[in-house]
C-alpha cells in the first residue's frame, strides 16, 4: 500500500482509471480522466499521485487546445504543488510541474524541475519523455532521442512514448526512422490517432503528399482534434486544392 502512495484501495482504482484515460490522449478522455483523480482525492484527500494526475491533465488540454493557458496552466501548477506539499520528494508531481511549465515555455525553470525529478525518481518514463521535449526545445535533439529512447525501455506498452520516439527522429529530421517509429505504434494501436497525424507530417515533408493527407484523415476520424485537421487544410492549400483548405480553414 505504501508504495500506492494511499490506503485507499477504492481512491488507488479511481487514481488508475484517471491514468489510463489521460493516455488516451483525447479531450473526451483527459476529462472523464479528471472526474476520476478528483473522486480519488475525495476518498484520499492527501493522495499525491491524483493530485499530479490532475495537474498532468490540465497540461494536456491546453496543449490540445480544449481550454486556454489561462485556465488550464494555473491549475496544472496548483495541482503539482498541491503533490509537493503532501510530498516534496515526489518526483512524479516535479515532473509534472515541469510539464506545466515547460509548454508555458518557462524554459529555465521547466529544465531544472524535469532534472530533478529524474533524480529523485529515474524510472519514470514520462519524466524521460517531457525531458525530451524539452531537449527538443533547446534543439539538442540526438539528447532527446536518447532519453526517449529510455522512457519506451521502461514502458515500452505506452503508446504516446513510442508515439513520441518518431515525433523527436521528426525534428531530428530523420523521417525513416519517424516511419518506422510510428509503424512500430500503430502495430500496438492502429486506432491511435496521434501517431497518424505524426506519420502524416513526415510523409508530406518527403513528398508524399496523398499519403500523407491520408493519414491526417484517419486522424480526423479518429478523434476530433483540431491539429490534424488543420494540418490537412495546410496540405491542400499548398498544394493548390484551395476549395478543400478553405473548407477546412471555415471548419476550424
Amino acid at each position: 500500500l505504501k508504495s500506492r502512495h494511499t490506503d485507499s484501495t477504492e481512491a488507488y482504482e479511481h487514481f488508475l482509471r484517471g491514468r489510463f484515460l489521460w493516455n488516451k490522449r483525447t479531450e473526451v478522455g483527459i476529462r472523464k480522466g479528471i472526474e476520476h483523480l478528483n473522486q480519488a482525492l475525495e476518498l484520499d484527500p492527501n493522495f499525491a499521485m491524483a493530485y499530479t494526475g490532475l495537474s498532468d491533465c490540465y497540461t494536456l488540454l491546453v496543449v490540445r487546445e480544449e481550454i486556454s493557458p489561462k485556465e488550464g496552466f494555473p491549475e496544472a501548477k496548483k495541482n503539482a504543488e498541491a503533490a509537493l506539499r503532501i510530498d516534496p520528494t515526489l518526483g512524479q508531481a516535479l515532473a509534472s510541474l515541469g510539464h506545466a511549465l515547460l509548454h508555458n515555455w518557462d524554459w529555465e525553470a521547466a529544465g531544472n524541475k524535469l532534472g530533478k525529478a529524474l533524480e529523485l525518481k529515474q524510472d519514470y518514463p514520462s519524466a524521460h519523455q517531457w525531458y525530451s521535449e524539452y531537449l527538443t526545445a533547446m534543439g539538442r535533439h540526438e539528447e532527446s532521442i536518447a532519453e526517449l529512447q529510455l522512457a519506451v525501455q521502461l514502458d515500452p506498452l505506452s503508446l504516446v512514448i513510442s508515439a513520441d520516439l518518431g515525433r523527436a527522429f521528426y525534428y531530428a529530421r530523420k523521417y525513416d526512422e519517424v516511419f518506422a517509429q510510428e509503424a512500430k505504434t500503430l502495430e500496438m494501436d492502429p486506432n491511435f490517432y496521434y501517431s497518424r497525424w505524426q506519420l502524416g507530417e513526415a510523409l508530406e515533408i518527403k513528398g508524399f503528399n496523398e499519403e500523407a493527407a491520408t493519414q491526417y484523415q484517419k486522424a480526423i476520424e479518429l478523434n476530433d482534434d483540431p491539429l490534424p485537421r488543420a494540418l490537412l487544410g495546410h496540405l491542400y492549400a499548398r498544394i493548390g486544392r484551395r476549395d478543400e483548405a478553405r473548407e477546412i480553414l471555415r471548419q476550424l
